[in-house]
């Protein structure tokens, strides 16, 4: 139930670090090594509510000083990141221990019990199903646990409460059970309540998915890997340092150097960029429940055919339209303000963070991005479930803080991505040519999903900004293609070409993404995927259409990423479903079953936001002299690219007529 391992050196000299850019970065510089409460919650982050940011601070702030010392940081930190359960326990008992005194009395249970209803409710009270007011359903709790009936709670009556009283367990086992913080899924009600919004919907899954209910894998894409050192070598606390859009070349030879990816969590560097990330994003999207009208943010449209008048135009002005936020006053204003280091910050040498200028934070095209969301079958709150808030909030209280987004970079683009909890969005930074390409494209690529549901380009739920100080970062979020309720195993990212398309032997262990080569040189597969007749039909058929359309915006450099389940390694996994009644590319589990029944294929096509200008152009002119002209090279003009890309696709993937699958396949090298 935990690690009672300490601390090792260089753990202590990182948290240091982030300590004292804590206080360096606060209106009241540090002193006598210690930072007081506002420092504090500033580092906690805005996506935290006040009330939690408080109650944290009280944790750490073991002497009720009102100031942390390094000691007792580093003493917090441990219980949410490293802490046993036995600790984690403690930290929940502090939480309850509003008044230091340390009992617990019946008006700090009331206080925390509702805290904690608020948040794993998303701000959506609960109310009694027999008339009982919230105040008597907490008394009657806390009589559970105030077994003496002296009014008042000690922390061994509080832990044997925990153990053995199941009512109390469930009122607040989210916060400190047995799931130490991992998925958001709904969890025990407590006896007597019942949530206003009905029963509680399911996480709608991948674009591919039809099986709501099932479980979600964290291997799915733990296993790929995408790496950039300049992001994680930066110092703790600096984002200015990081120019997201330019010294491309630099960050590229930099992401060469590790492949290792991050946690994100409270101390770690990266924290308190993602928790403003956060707190934007969940801003945006209650702002599109009122801009867009609807009164239930769990409504679903059922995404028609066009003709059938499936959905209602968008105005031209909703595909340039731009809404910001000052995340620290919460108000919206006009625009965003030029890029520039406050004076006080530049006399005092620190680096610009969210903690000490003001993050503003913009949402593109908010009605658009909308619809394509719930087109997808994704709604609002399931959305920001998703996006880890609520886990955030949770794991801040309940000391299980294991992870909140785990950061992993392509070794490429020279882009980092974070990887929501549940491992179904992506948050991807892309530089302003990419931006501009997206919204010159908006409309055509709305439209396009719109006319073909059954599209393979990734969905893409949100364009965003978030700027503080002379820091700029843009970003996309989107549908993780490689989320799906069977753990993959291997992944091909496939291009149509042949120059530097293969992935180094000694890389592929780390579960990089394989290329074009590397499949043509599979003894076993030979260069194909089999699949039905009926299945290439019809995945042939959408790559065309979607291809042209690409080609149409004048984009290149796109790719089909096949994420590939093996049912051999998977002994227990569930066998295939569906057939007969879902579209060929979907027949099992969301995905495309092999011919042979031995595995099951995800799909999507991603990195469409390359346009083909002079920039491009010169490229294609110095490889091709570089490599003799060479057809193979990726870089081409678009109407080429196409051409190659879908006659690529067309030799992968054969058709063949399905043979009777085994119970269980016992090899794990294709058909």
């Amino acid at each position: 139930g935990g690690d009672d391992r300490p601390h090792s050196l260089q753990e202590v000299l990182a948290l240091f670090a982030v300590f004292e850019n804590m206080g360096s970065d606060s209106k009241r510089p540090l002193a006598g090594g210690v930072i007081d409460e506002e420092a504090f919650s500033a580092h906690l982050g805005p996506a935290l509510r006040r009330d939690v940011r408080k109650a944290v601070f009280r944790v750490f702030d073991v002497t009720g000083s009102g100031e942390v010392s390094f000691a007792q940081f580093l003493y917090g930190h441990r219980l949410l990141r490293l802490g046993s359960k036995k600790d984690r326990v403690q930290y929940l008992y502090s939480i309850f221990d509003v008044g230091r005194t340390g009992t617990i009395r019946l008006h700090e249970f009331v206080e925390v019990m509702r805290l904690l209803h608020d948040i794993t409710d998303a701000g959506v009270m609960l109310e009694a199903a027999d008339g009982v007011p919230f105040h008597d359903y907490c008394a009657r709790l806390y009589s559970l646990v105030d077994v003496d009936g002296s009014g008042e709670v000690d922390l061994e009556e509080f832990r044997t409460a925990l153990a053995d009283q199941p009512d109390f367990r469930a009122a607040c086992d989210w916060a400190g059970g047995e799931d130490e913080g991992g998925s958001d899924t709904e969890r025990e009600r407590p006896p007597g309540y019942i949530h206003r919004s009905g029963t509680p919907s399911h996480a709608s899954g991948s674009v591919h998915s039809n099986d709501a209910q099932s479980p979600t894998h964290s291997e799915t894409t733990s296993r790929i890997r995408f790496a950039n050192q300049s992001l994680a070598s930066t110092p703790a606390g600096s984002f200015a340092s990081v120019n997201f859009g330019r010294r491309r070349r630099r960050r590229r030879k930099a992401a060469r150097l590790t492949t290792a990816h991050e946690v994100v969590s409270f101390g770690s560097k990266h924290w308190l960029m993602v928790t403003t990330i956060l707190a934007g994003l969940q801003r945006a999207v209650r702002h599109r429940a009122v801009a867009v009208g609807d009164p239930s943010p769990t409504a679903r449209p059922s995404p028609k055919d066009p003709a059938e008048g499936g959905w209602r135009e968008m105005p031209d002005e909703a595909y340039s339209e731009r809404v910001v936020w000052d995340l620290d006053s919460g108000i919206t204003v006009g625009a965003i303000p030029k890029p520039a280091v406050p004076a006080e910050i530049a006399r005092s040498g620190a680096a610009c963070t969210p903690a000490n200028c003001t993050p503003y934070f913009a949402d593109y095209a908010p009605e658009v991005f909308d619809d394509v969301m719930r087109r997808a079958g994704v709604t609002r709150e399931e959305y920001l479930r998703s996006l880890g808030i609520t886990q955030l909030q949770r794991g801040m209280l309940s000391g299980a803080m294991t992870s909140l987004v785990a950061m992993q970079s392509s070794s490429q683009s020279g882009a980092f991505f974070f990887l929501s909890h549940d491992q179904r969005y992506l948050l991807k930074t892309i530089s302003l040519g990419e931006v501009r390409t997206f919204l010159r494209n908006l409309e055509g690529y709305h439209r396009h999903l719109r006319m073909h549901p059954g599209s393979l380009l990734t969905r893409v739920f949100g364009l965003h900004q978030l700027q503080f100080g002379n820091v700029s970062v843009m970003f996309l979020v989107m549908q993780n293609v490689l989320h799906a309720p069977l753990p993959i195993d291997m992944v091909y990212d496939l291009k149509g070409s042949t120059v530097n398309r293969s992935t180094a032997e000694d890389k592929r262990q780390d579960g990089l993404a394989l290329k074009d080569l590397d499949l043509t040189h599979d003894p076993t597969r030979r260069g194909v995927l089999r699949i039905s007749p009926a299945a290439r039909a019809q995945l042939l058929h959408q790559i065309e259409v979607d291809s042209q359309y690409l080609r149409a915006t004048h984009v290149m450099d796109y790719s089909l990423l096949v994420g590939i389940h093996q049912r051999a390694r998977h002994p227990g996994a569930a066998g295939p479903t569906g057939a007969g009644t879902l579209p060929p590319l979907q027949n099992c589990h969301g995905g495309c079953l092999s011919s042979c029944g031995g595995e099951v294929y995800y799909l999507g096509v991603i990195d469409f936001l390359t346009y083909y200008g002079v920039r491009k152009q010169v490229e294609r002119n110095a490889k091709a002299l570089l490599y003799l002209g060479a057809p193979g090279v990726s870089c081409t003009d678009p109407a080429a690219y196409q051409s190659r890309f879908a006659a690529a696709m067309e030799a992968v993937f054969v058709g063949e007529a399905a043979s009777a699958p085994a119970a269980q396949p016992t090899s794990v090298t294709g058909c």
